[in-house]
């Protein structure tokens, strides 16, 4: 999955809005897999490989967590809904702050498996391991996740959650622009800028079912 400086989706969203992902600035390269109902318990898997020569540095200081998705979790058709994410970052690709390998992987395969249960009530819980190791897990509902409403998440407004949405799960790079307001900042562009060595990963071994 390779992003191209510049290379843009022109259609519109269709919320009302009147953005898009040339508006906002948003490069993409994504595969959507199949969505989950509430209540549902779900596997999703994957490996992903990060070039070693990938270099970053993030331009937007308020964003602590990164511009560069490359997974994410999200109620479906609604808008500022996504709950779980994963960054790439020039350091390390994370889950949520947590770190699920660090630089000195980049260059090699990676698994990735997440195991939740989505739900409102207590007998929800997510589990999150990198290579075999948990690096992220809680207990009790899933659909509220922690820190929705602050600066670090600002897809996700507690006010908006769609909860009888189903989620949906999304795969490969995002990088996010600055957003449709740019030239009111004083930008000369909604994009930011692009990382020298372009940004491409790989990803194999998509898995979304059962628990194994």
């Amino acid at each position: 999955m390779t992003l191209r400086e510049g290379l843009c989706h022109k259609g519109k969203y269709g919320d009302g809005r009147g953005e898009s992902d040339c508006v906002n600035g948003n490069l993409r390269s994504q595969l959507q897999g199949r969505s989950s109902r509430i209540g549902k318990t779900v596997e999703y898997a994957f490996d992903v490989l990060v070039p070693k020569n990938f270099r970053y540095t993030e331009s937007l200081s308020y964003r602590k967590r990164g511009s560069i998705e490359i997974a994410g979790w999200q109620h479906t058709r609604a808008i500022k809904n996504h709950l779980y994410e994963m960054h790439l970052t020039g350091r390390a690709v994370t889950f949520e702050d947590r770190v699920c390998f660090d630089r000195s992987r980049f260059g090699q395969w990676n698994s990735v498996q997440v195991r939740v249960k989505w739900s409102l009530n207590q007998d929800g819980a997510l589990q999150v391991l990198c290579n075999g190791k948990q690096v992220y897990s809680i207990k009790g509902q899933t659909l509220v996740p922690p820190g929705c409403g602050t600066s670090a998440k600002s897809n996700c407004h507690t006010d908006k959650l769609a909860h009888r949405n189903s989620i949906t799960w999304i795969v490969g790079p995002w990088y996010r622009g600055f957003g449709p307001d740019w030239k009111e900042h004083g930008r000369s562009s909604p994009f930011l800028p692009f990382p020298p060595n372009g940004v491409s990963i790989k990803m194999r071994n998509l898995y979304q079912g059962k628990l194994r």
